[in-house]
């Protein structure tokens, strides 16, 4: 994989990752606050970390398959 493809893939991968990260710690901030109000922000930002995860792991099998099967023509 040529260095920009390769930047590319670690920049589309930082994205999903970066944005978990984030999502977690809003949601340890709130569940430390205790209160109930703040469940549905909670569930919020955890199904997006799911979606955000799915997206990494998708973007992770991509690359594998690259490396094991070579470039694209």
């Amino acid at each position: 994989m040529p260095v920009n493809a390769e930047r590319k893939f670690l920049h589309d991968l930082a994205s999903p990752i970066t944005t978990i990260q984030l999502n977690l710690e809003n949601v340890l901030g709130l569940l430390k606050d205790n209160k109930p109000e703040d469940i549905v922000d909670c569930m919020k930002m955890l199904h997006s970390c799911l979606e955000q995860s799915s997206r990494a792991t998708e973007l992770i099998k991509g690359r594998r398959e690259i490396l094991i099967l070579g470039e694209p023509k």
